[in-house]
Order: structure tokens, then C-alpha cells, then sequence
């Protein structure tokens, strides 16, 4: 391969566009899809016109595919038993209309890949080729794309040549293979109205999304639909894994109605708050769920000995200041991230403890670094005051286990969090000098709540987080008329620190959530104060440092 050197020339072919009118909008084309190490060699038809279908047949209709855009199913056509027979599905976006996004094509998007130029083409001596280049690593393995158009042609779109994969499956990198599909005739311009044979249903017969035939899913592994290519990246970036093709199917469909949610709420005027994708986007329901882990304890409760306070307003209304944002004074520690594990209970905890520690060490001295507390210590231990790590928990049993326990223990004596449950290994030489509890303080309502956060510090609060909305928060105030504000609607533990005045979303609450940095604005949310939405103000609490 001739490669591009020195720094100035690597730059421009980076650089370089892909060529013009690429890929088509509507082409036909024929060729080979090769399966070196398989000694397979399949010949292979496809179709395409972005705005109405596709068709992608291999050894002359014997295993074929057929898109329709209008219908928005897919139509699978094989042999079983020695007859034809077809399978609809939807596409794997979903059931709405196909998009050409979720169109199989035959050739790739360059947009990716770096231009290397001029090569010889593969198994030719005398012709040349122009050669693109995609190099990815996923789950830690490498793979190569290689794409090859006919050099010198005066065509336009130019003619393609050949497109090769040597690598580990992009998709789940499950496997070392090599797939080479050979171009032998190319036009741009299509006859197929892609309408399927009177054999396949008109409705879905298959409402899973059916694993595609062997050929099918080789040819997916080479060229994934954009729909797959977007999938991939956002798995990715978060570093997901999965099992088998079966699971990356359940969690593309997962995605992609997740986009479609995304969409439309960032399309509705009346919502104050933009959506993105992030991390949370192939979490299955009862995922979800297993990361809202307030529980509250009646049992328990009623056998706690830890003095309980109500809060003394300080201040009224009206005195207050109009902005608070105790992370402008240290009194915050660094987001985290509690995983799929009904820990965030401990997390409000230690970040409520954390906050009184800071600013109770920094009263009258110089500025000092926040002491950061072990969510871990409270999972693992606090199992006699009635939480179940996990499976759930709430805040004042964490305090009464604080308190009975003599203190608790910093993140760097205890070890980290697990995102799982373990045996209690507390030792006293964990506990820091004035991180005691002597009782905590329950307050309700947006006033108190307010003094609170001005005059006391980080607030812990419990919300309902059960909406979809909740999840795919980015930016903006935060308001869902159908978010539950009362005891029972109460299922995540956060942490107050601090509230505002958003001129598009009015009043809000500022929130710190322990879903990762990717959650919201950096691991925070703006919560609107309008009618005590989501129970900000239900049932809010804080520790009394001893």
C-alpha cells in the first residue's frame, strides 16, 4: 500500500471530502461477497433508492431481502423445508415509517475514513485504484475497513471497486474474520419498486427483531445501516458490551425508541428543557429501575433512636438570596457514578455528610480540599439499620447507622465503590475526627427548603425520577406536569446544592445526580420549583455533625 508521508500531506488527505455525490442516492449493482477464510464466495445483488427502498439479494433470490420505505417493513424471503417462504418484520428502528437511515446499503459513508490514494487495486496488476481507509478498535480489538474506487474514471458518481473488512466484529467484536465484497457491475439508477412477492404478509409476522441468515448477518458485520453504524458509535463511547448479536439487536430497538422520544421532546414548544442521548439510552425498564433506590423502610424506621430535629427557618423568603451554588465554595464533591445498583441512597448520604464536614472544617479557616466519604461503608454495613445496599435504602437510616457506628469511614480507608454488595470491613482507624453524627433534620416545603440550602449547606432530597423525560435531561429547567410530588411517588435520592432563576424555565432547583458525568449537565439537573414538581420539596433532610 503507498501510504501519504510527512505531516502536511497526512493532514490534506485527512482532510480530503469524499468524492462527490457519494454515497448515491440510487444505484444498482452485482458482484461477489467473499468469505476467505470460509471458502465461501456468494454472488450478491442489491438495489437501493434512498427514498423509497432497498433490495439485497444473494445467490440469484435465493436468500433475499426487500425494504420498503412506504410499508416500513423489512421482507425476508429464504427456503425453509424446500420451499419459499417470508418473514416480515419491522425495521430496526421501530415500527414507524422506514428512513433511509435504516436502508442496507451496498457501500459505505467515508465520512470516516481517511483518503490514502492511489493504489494498485487488489488482485490487479495493471489497474489503479483510489483507496479509503477506516481503522476502529472496539471492546479492544482492532479492525480495518478498506474501500476502493476504479482510478481514472470519468464517472459520476465514480465507479466502486471493491470493499474489504480483516478484523474483529465491529458490531459486538465477537470474532476475527475477513469479508471481501467485489463490485463487477455498477449504475446509478434503479427499476425495483421494491414491492415484496404475494408471499410475505403485509402485517409482522415476526415482532421481535428477527437474527438475520448467516449471509444476512456477514453482510451487516460489513456494511451495518447508518441506523447500526449510529448504535455502534454510542456503544462505543460508553464502552457497552454485549453478549451476542440477539443483544445488540434488543438494545438497538431500545435505542432507537429512545431517540424517537428524544426527538419529540426536543420538537414540543411547552417543554422548558432540552433531551440528548446518553449513557442510559439501552437500559432496559427493569435497568432503570434498579437505579432508582429509595426505599423507604417503615419496619425500620420505627425502631431508629437517632434524635430528629425539624429545621428553624432562618431567614425569610424575601432576605434570601436569589442564587445559591454551594459548588462555587468547594462544598461539593465530584459527580459519580452508581451504575445499575440501587445505591444512589448512600451517595445523597455521604454527599450530604460531605458537605457538612467541609464546610463545618473550613468555618474561619483558609479553604481546604472536601473529604470525600464511602457510599461503599454504608452499603455493606448499614444492613442492621434496615437498607439493603442494592436493593434500595434511604437517608435517615444511613444517619442512624453513622451515628451507631461512631462515625464512617472516607473513600480512601474503606476502599472503593463496587457497584455491588460486599461483607462490612469497617475499621475505627477509618473514621476522620468530626465526621460524627448527633441527629438530623427533616424540613418540608419550597421555603424551608430554600433557607435551607442558603444557610445550611447540600440538601438531601428524594425525587421521582420514574419518567423517561427524567432520563434523557441535558440542559435547561426540568418540568413534567406528570412527575409525582407525593411520599409515595418518591424513588431516587439526589442531593440539593443550590437553586436559581432560569429566564426560560423560571425558578429551579439545582440538582446533583449520581448517574455519571454524562447525565444532564455534567451530573447535574435543573429541577423546576413550579407546584413542588418531581417532590423536590416533599421530603427533604440533612445531617447534624456532632
Amino acid at each position: 500500500m503507498l501510504r501519504v508521508v510527512g505531516v502536511l500531506a497526512v493532514l490534506a488527505a485527512v482532510a480530503k471530502a469524499q468524492p462527490a455525490n457519494w454515497p448515491p442516492e440510487k444505484y444498482t449493482v452485482s458482484g461477489t461477497f467473499n468469505m476467505p477464510y470460509g471458502n465461501i464466495s456468494a454472488p450478491i445483488h442489491v438495489e437501493y433508492d434512498s427514498a423509497v427502498g432497498s433490495l439485497r439479494s444473494f445467490y440469484n433470490g435465493l436468500d433475499m431481502t426487500i425494504q420498503n420505505s412506504a410499508l416500513g417493513f423489512n421482507f425476508d424471503i429464504s427456503v425453509q423445508n424446500n420451499k419459499e417462504v417470508c418473514d416480515t418484520t419491522h425495521a430496526s428502528g421501530g415500527p414507524a415509517l422506514l428512513s433511509n437511515e435504516s436502508l442496507w446499503s451496498a457501500f459505505p459513508d467515508l465520512s470516516d475514513y481517511t483518503h490514502e490514494g492511489a493504489v494498485p487495486c487488489p488482485d490487479s496488476l495493471h489497474k489503479q485504484c483510489d483507496l479509503w481507509v477506516n481503522v476502529y478498535t472496539v471492546c479492544g480489538k482492532t479492525g480495518t475497513y478498506k474501500f476502493y474506487f476504479e482510478s481514472g474514471a470519468s464517472s459520476n458518481p465514480p465507479t466502486p471497486y471493491q470493499f474489504s473488512w480483516l478484523g474483529y466484529d465491529r458490531l459486538i467484536g465477537s470474532h476475527f474474520d475477513h469479508y471481501i465484497f467485489r463490485y463487477k457491475s455498477f449504475q446509478a439508477s434503479v427499476s425495483n419498486s421494491f414491492n415484496p412477492p404475494t408471499i410475505c404478509p403485509k402485517s409482522v409476522t415476526n415482532d421481535a427483531d428477527q437474527l438475520e441468515s448467516g449471509m444476512g448477518l456477514a453482510m451487516a458485520t460489513l456494511l451495518p445501516t447508518q441506523d447500526e453504524q449510529r448504535f455502534a458509535k454510542f456503544a462505543d463511547k460508553h464502552d457497552k458490551k454485549y453478549a451476542d448479536r440477539a443483544e445488540f439487536k434488543k438494545r438497538q430497538a431500545i435505542f432507537h425508541a429512545n431517540e424517537a422520544l428524544i426527538a419529540r421532546l426536543n420538537a414540543d414548544p411547552k417543554v422548558t428543557h432540552t433531551s440528548a442521548m446518553n449513557h442510559l439510552g439501552d437500559l432496559t425498564e427493569e435497568e432503570r429501575k434498579m437505579m432508582r433506590g429509595f426505599r423507604p423502610n417503615p419496619a425500620a424506621q420505627a425502631k431508629m433512636t437517632i434524635p430528629v430535629q425539624e429545621h428553624k427557618v432562618r431567614q425569610n423568603l424575601e432576605a434570601l438570596p436569589t442564587f445559591v451554588d454551594w459548588r462555587e465554595q468547594g462544598a461539593v464533591s465530584p459527580v459519580k457514578d452508581q451504575g445499575i445498583c440501587g445505591s444512589c441512597w448512600a451517595f445523597s448520604s455521604t454527599e450530604a455528610i460531605e458537605g457538612q464536614h467541609f464546610l463545618k472544617k473550613t468555618a474561619g479557616t483558609p479553604k481546604v480540599d472536601m473529604l470525600e466519604f464511602s457510599e461503599q461503608n454504608l452499603m455493606d454495613c448499614s444492613w442492621p439499620q434496615g437498607n439493603n445496599a442494592c436493593d434500595g435504602g434511604e437517608q435517615n437510616l444511613a444517619f442512624q447507622y453513622v451515628l451507631d457506628n461512631g462515625g464512617l469511614a472516607t473513600e480512601h480507608s474503606y476502599g472503593p465503590y463496587l457497584m455491588q454488595n460486599d461483607y462490612c470491613h469497617f475499621k475505627r482507624a477509618g473514621v476522620i475526627n468530626g465526621a460524627q453524627l448527633s441527629s438530623y433534620v427533616n424540613l418540608t416545603g419550597e421555603a424551608a427548603l430554600m433557607d435551607a440550602i442558603a444557610n445550611v449547606g447540600p440538601i438531601s432530597i428524594s425525587i421521582d425520577a420514574s419518567l423517561k423525560t427524567f432520563d434523557f435531561y441535558q440542559s435547561g429547567v426540568y418540568y413534567d406536569p406528570a412527575c409525582g410530588s407525593a411520599p409515595d411517588d418518591l424513588d431516587h435520592a439526589v442531593l440539593a446544592v443550590g437553586y436559581g432563576t432560569d429566564p426560560v424555565g423560571g425558578d429551579f432547583w439545582l440538582v446533583k445526580n449520581s448517574w455519571s458525568v454524562y447525565y444532564g449537565e455534567w451530573g447535574y439537573v435543573k429541577m423546576s420549583r413550579k407546584n413542588n414538581d418531581c417532590g423536590v420539596s416533599t421530603s427533604p433532610l440533612y445531617p447534624v455533625l456532632a
